[in-house]
Protein backbone atom coordinates (compact mmCIF):
# COMPACT_ATOMS: atom_id res chain seq x y z
CA UNK A 1 0.00 0.00 0.00
CA UNK A 2 1.42 3.56 -1.01
CA UNK A 3 0.78 5.14 2.23
CA UNK A 4 2.75 8.05 2.20
CA UNK A 5 0.98 9.32 -0.83
CA UNK A 6 -2.24 8.46 0.84
CA UNK A 7 -0.98 10.55 4.48
CA UNK A 8 0.04 13.23 2.20
CA UNK A 9 -3.33 14.12 0.62
CA UNK A 10 -5.18 13.46 4.70
CA UNK A 11 -2.58 15.87 5.15
CA UNK A 12 -3.73 18.40 2.49
CA UNK A 13 -7.25 17.72 2.95
CA UNK A 14 -7.11 18.59 6.78
CA UNK A 15 -5.13 21.63 6.64
CA UNK A 16 -7.53 22.86 3.72
CA UNK A 17 -10.52 22.46 6.19
CA UNK A 18 -8.55 23.99 9.08
CA UNK A 19 -7.85 26.68 6.79
CA UNK A 20 -11.44 27.30 5.61
CA UNK A 21 -12.53 26.80 9.39
CA UNK A 22 -10.49 29.70 10.10
CA UNK A 23 -11.91 32.13 7.59
CA UNK A 24 -14.08 35.60 9.12
CA UNK A 25 -17.38 34.02 9.84
CA UNK A 26 -20.56 35.95 8.49
CA UNK A 27 -21.52 38.38 11.18
CA UNK A 28 -25.24 38.84 12.53
CA UNK A 29 -26.97 41.68 12.06
CA UNK A 30 -26.36 44.68 14.44
CA UNK A 31 -30.30 45.11 14.78
CA UNK A 32 -30.73 41.15 14.42
CA UNK A 33 -30.87 40.44 18.65
CA UNK A 34 -32.90 44.02 19.09
CA UNK A 35 -35.36 43.42 21.99
CA UNK A 36 -39.26 43.59 21.64
CA UNK A 37 -40.67 46.97 23.12
CA UNK A 38 -44.50 48.23 23.54
CA UNK A 39 -45.36 50.87 21.68
CA UNK A 40 -46.99 53.59 23.38
CA UNK A 41 -51.08 54.09 23.11
CA UNK A 42 -49.83 57.34 22.04
CA UNK A 43 -48.02 56.34 18.96
CA UNK A 44 -50.24 56.28 16.45
CA UNK A 45 -50.25 52.71 14.48
CA UNK A 46 -49.29 52.27 10.66
CA UNK A 47 -51.98 50.15 8.62
CA UNK A 48 -49.24 47.31 8.85
CA UNK A 49 -49.05 46.98 12.50
CA UNK A 50 -49.09 43.06 13.79
CA UNK A 51 -50.11 42.50 9.86
CA UNK A 52 -49.40 39.40 8.19
CA UNK A 53 -49.96 38.85 4.71
CA UNK A 54 -50.20 36.04 2.50
CA UNK A 55 -49.35 35.26 -0.84
CA UNK A 56 -50.12 32.83 -4.14
CA UNK A 57 -46.89 32.69 -6.83
CA UNK A 58 -47.56 31.85 -9.78
CA UNK A 59 -45.83 32.15 -13.87
CA UNK A 60 -48.92 32.17 -16.00
CA UNK A 61 -51.26 29.88 -14.60
CA UNK A 62 -49.11 27.73 -12.66
CA UNK A 63 -48.86 27.96 -9.13
CA UNK A 64 -44.92 28.10 -7.97
CA UNK A 65 -44.90 29.10 -5.04
CA UNK A 66 -45.94 31.38 -1.79
CA UNK A 67 -44.72 34.53 0.20
CA UNK A 68 -45.17 35.89 2.98
CA UNK A 69 -45.29 39.67 4.51
CA UNK A 70 -45.12 40.30 8.04
CA UNK A 71 -44.37 43.18 10.36
CA UNK A 72 -43.28 41.73 13.55
CA UNK A 73 -43.20 43.22 17.16
CA UNK A 74 -41.85 46.81 17.29
CA UNK A 75 -38.37 46.48 18.94
CA UNK A 76 -35.34 48.64 20.32
CA UNK A 77 -33.01 49.10 17.69
CA UNK A 78 -29.82 50.90 18.42
CA UNK A 79 -32.16 53.34 20.49
CA UNK A 80 -34.64 54.14 18.32
CA UNK A 81 -38.20 51.96 18.10
CA UNK A 82 -38.62 50.19 14.64
CA UNK A 83 -41.17 48.08 12.63
CA UNK A 84 -39.40 44.45 12.25
CA UNK A 85 -40.57 44.02 8.71
CA UNK A 86 -40.21 40.21 7.41
CA UNK A 87 -40.60 39.12 3.49
CA UNK A 88 -40.32 35.11 3.32
CA UNK A 89 -40.86 33.68 -0.39
CA UNK A 90 -40.98 29.45 -0.44
CA UNK A 91 -41.15 27.40 -3.69
CA UNK A 92 -43.60 24.72 -4.23
CA UNK A 93 -43.07 21.56 -3.60
CA UNK A 94 -43.05 20.22 -7.36
CA UNK A 95 -40.26 22.89 -7.93
CA UNK A 96 -38.04 22.33 -5.09
CA UNK A 97 -36.24 19.13 -6.87
CA UNK A 98 -34.82 21.31 -9.40
CA UNK A 99 -35.05 25.25 -8.38
CA UNK A 100 -35.25 25.47 -4.79
CA UNK A 101 -36.27 28.92 -3.62
CA UNK A 102 -35.75 30.06 0.19
CA UNK A 103 -35.98 34.01 0.39
CA UNK A 104 -35.47 36.12 3.70
CA UNK A 105 -35.67 39.55 3.61
CA UNK A 106 -35.44 41.51 6.74
CA UNK A 107 -35.81 45.57 7.14
CA UNK A 108 -35.99 47.98 10.24
CA UNK A 109 -38.38 50.44 10.12
CA UNK A 110 -37.82 53.28 12.28
CA UNK A 111 -41.37 54.24 14.11
CA UNK A 112 -40.63 58.01 13.70
CA UNK A 113 -40.16 58.96 10.42
CA UNK A 114 -40.33 55.66 8.62
CA UNK A 115 -36.68 55.51 7.47
CA UNK A 116 -34.74 52.21 6.96
CA UNK A 117 -32.36 51.34 10.27
CA UNK A 118 -31.20 48.47 8.00
CA UNK A 119 -31.91 45.44 6.18
CA UNK A 120 -30.59 41.88 5.37
CA UNK A 121 -31.03 39.44 2.96
CA UNK A 122 -30.82 35.72 2.89
CA UNK A 123 -31.40 34.22 -0.52
CA UNK A 124 -31.22 30.88 -2.19
CA UNK A 125 -32.59 30.48 -5.74
CA UNK A 126 -31.33 27.05 -7.60
CA UNK A 127 -27.98 26.79 -6.88
CA UNK A 128 -27.50 30.93 -5.87
CA UNK A 129 -26.90 31.93 -2.99
CA UNK A 130 -26.34 35.26 -0.94
CA UNK A 131 -25.89 36.37 2.01
CA UNK A 132 -26.03 40.09 3.13
CA UNK A 133 -26.58 42.88 5.06
CA UNK A 134 -26.66 46.89 5.75
CA UNK A 135 -26.24 48.97 8.97
CA UNK A 136 -27.10 52.38 8.45
CA UNK A 137 -25.61 54.91 11.16
CA UNK A 138 -27.69 58.53 10.66
CA UNK A 139 -25.31 59.53 13.67
CA UNK A 140 -22.35 59.39 11.12
CA UNK A 141 -24.24 59.78 7.86
CA UNK A 142 -22.57 56.30 6.53
CA UNK A 143 -23.62 52.83 6.39
CA UNK A 144 -21.32 49.66 6.90
CA UNK A 145 -22.43 46.09 6.23
CA UNK A 146 -21.18 42.40 4.72
CA UNK A 147 -21.88 40.50 1.43
CA UNK A 148 -20.89 36.91 0.87
CA UNK A 149 -21.84 34.72 -2.37
CA UNK A 150 -22.07 31.33 -3.09
CA UNK A 151 -20.39 30.67 0.61
CA UNK A 152 -17.56 32.78 -0.57
CA UNK A 153 -15.93 34.47 2.03
CA UNK A 154 -17.91 37.56 2.98
CA UNK A 155 -16.37 40.94 2.01
CA UNK A 156 -16.87 44.94 3.89
CA UNK A 157 -19.44 46.99 1.95
CA UNK A 158 -19.83 50.41 3.44
CA UNK A 159 -19.98 54.19 2.24
CA UNK A 160 -22.05 57.93 2.95
CA UNK A 161 -25.66 58.29 3.24
CA UNK A 162 -26.85 60.85 1.47
CA UNK A 163 -29.30 61.83 3.83
CA UNK A 164 -32.54 59.27 5.50
CA UNK A 165 -32.64 56.30 3.22
CA UNK A 166 -35.02 52.94 2.81
CA UNK A 167 -34.07 49.48 2.08
CA UNK A 168 -36.27 47.98 -0.82
CA UNK A 169 -38.62 46.14 1.54
CA UNK A 170 -38.86 49.38 3.91
CA UNK A 171 -39.65 51.35 1.00
CA UNK A 172 -42.78 49.47 0.57
CA UNK A 173 -44.28 50.07 3.80
CA UNK A 174 -43.21 53.32 3.71
CA UNK A 175 -45.60 54.14 0.41
CA UNK A 176 -48.06 53.04 2.45
CA UNK A 177 -48.32 56.20 3.85
CA UNK A 178 -47.69 58.22 1.51
CA UNK A 179 -50.65 60.09 -0.01
CA UNK A 180 -50.62 58.56 -3.77
CA UNK A 181 -53.01 59.82 -6.36
CA UNK A 182 -53.08 58.77 -9.83
CA UNK A 183 -50.67 60.48 -12.78
CA UNK A 184 -48.60 61.26 -9.94
CA UNK A 185 -44.61 60.50 -9.06
CA UNK A 186 -43.06 60.42 -5.62
CA UNK A 187 -39.27 59.63 -4.92
CA UNK A 188 -37.30 58.38 -2.39
CA UNK A 189 -33.84 57.71 -1.82
CA UNK A 190 -32.95 54.13 -1.44
CA UNK A 191 -30.09 52.38 -0.28
CA UNK A 192 -29.03 48.43 -1.61
CA UNK A 193 -25.36 48.47 -1.14
CA UNK A 194 -25.50 51.51 -3.46
CA UNK A 195 -27.50 55.06 -3.09
CA UNK A 196 -29.83 55.56 -5.82
CA UNK A 197 -33.43 56.81 -6.78
CA UNK A 198 -36.69 55.08 -6.54
CA UNK A 199 -39.50 56.61 -8.09
CA UNK A 200 -43.33 55.04 -7.43
CA UNK A 201 -45.48 56.32 -10.50
CA UNK A 202 -49.21 56.18 -9.62
CA UNK A 203 -50.83 54.88 -12.89
CA UNK A 204 -54.86 54.77 -12.28
CA UNK A 205 -57.45 53.43 -10.34
CA UNK A 206 -58.78 50.22 -10.81
CA UNK A 207 -61.49 47.71 -9.00
CA UNK A 208 -60.53 43.84 -8.91
CA UNK A 209 -61.33 41.38 -7.17
CA UNK A 210 -59.39 39.93 -4.16
CA UNK A 211 -59.30 37.98 -1.10
CA UNK A 212 -60.75 40.88 0.67
CA UNK A 213 -63.81 41.22 -1.59
CA UNK A 214 -64.13 43.42 -4.23
CA UNK A 215 -61.63 46.47 -3.51
CA UNK A 216 -61.17 49.50 -5.73
CA UNK A 217 -57.32 49.95 -6.22
CA UNK A 218 -54.38 52.15 -6.99
CA UNK A 219 -52.02 50.73 -9.48
CA UNK A 220 -48.33 51.83 -8.84
CA UNK A 221 -45.52 51.31 -10.48
CA UNK A 222 -42.13 51.83 -9.26
CA UNK A 223 -39.21 52.83 -11.17
CA UNK A 224 -36.12 53.02 -11.87
CA UNK A 225 -35.27 49.68 -10.11
CA UNK A 226 -32.52 47.71 -9.06
CA UNK A 227 -32.24 44.56 -7.70
CA UNK A 228 -34.06 43.16 -4.93
CA UNK A 229 -37.54 42.14 -3.94
CA UNK A 230 -40.37 44.26 -5.49
CA UNK A 231 -38.18 45.60 -7.75
CA UNK A 232 -38.24 45.19 -11.87
CA UNK A 233 -35.55 44.18 -13.41
CA UNK A 234 -34.08 46.40 -16.13
CA UNK A 235 -36.50 46.60 -19.53
CA UNK A 236 -39.35 44.95 -17.48
CA UNK A 237 -42.39 46.50 -15.73
CA UNK A 238 -43.75 45.69 -11.68
CA UNK A 239 -47.11 46.73 -10.96
CA UNK A 240 -48.25 46.49 -7.58
CA UNK A 241 -51.88 47.23 -6.02
CA UNK A 242 -52.77 48.14 -3.25
CA UNK A 243 -56.50 49.31 -1.54
CA UNK A 244 -57.53 52.30 -2.54
CA UNK A 245 -58.46 53.36 1.51
CA UNK A 246 -56.08 54.13 4.46
CA UNK A 247 -54.41 50.68 4.99
CA UNK A 248 -53.01 50.31 0.96
CA UNK A 249 -53.18 46.97 1.68
CA UNK A 250 -50.79 45.29 -1.61
CA UNK A 251 -53.28 42.34 -3.03
CA UNK A 252 -51.50 41.52 -6.03
CA UNK A 253 -47.70 42.87 -7.66
CA UNK A 254 -47.27 41.82 -11.21
CA UNK A 255 -43.79 41.23 -12.38
CA UNK A 256 -42.63 40.74 -15.92
CA UNK A 257 -39.96 38.24 -16.46
CA UNK A 258 -37.74 37.02 -19.65
CA UNK A 259 -40.89 34.89 -20.73
CA UNK A 260 -44.19 36.07 -19.43
CA UNK A 261 -45.27 37.47 -15.74
CA UNK A 262 -44.82 36.12 -12.31
CA UNK A 263 -47.80 37.16 -9.70
CA UNK A 264 -48.13 37.32 -6.35
CA UNK A 265 -52.01 37.27 -4.94
CA UNK A 266 -53.55 38.19 -1.86
CA UNK A 267 -54.86 34.90 -0.33
CA UNK A 268 -55.07 35.91 3.30
CA UNK A 269 -54.61 39.05 5.85
CA UNK A 270 -54.36 38.88 9.32
CA UNK A 271 -53.75 41.30 12.48
CA UNK A 272 -52.47 40.41 15.65
CA UNK A 273 -53.88 42.66 18.61
CA UNK A 274 -51.03 45.26 20.12
CA UNK A 275 -49.69 44.06 23.24
CA UNK A 276 -51.23 46.09 25.95
CA UNK A 277 -48.86 48.97 27.61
Amino acid sequence: MKIFPLLAAFSAHFFAAALRAAEPAMLSHPLAASPEVTLSTAVPHPPWSGEKLSFDLRWGVMGVGEAHLSARAPVMAAGEEAWHLVSEAVSASWIDSFFKVRDRNDAWLAVSDHRSLGYSKDIREGSWRLKEWVYFDYSSMTFTGQRSKKDAEPYAVGGALPGRVNDILSALYAARVMPLEPGSVYSMDVNTRKNWKLDIAVVRREKIKTALGRKKCLVVEPRVGEEGIFVAKKGKRLLVWLTDDELKVPVLLKAEVFIGAVTAELKSRSVAPPAAP
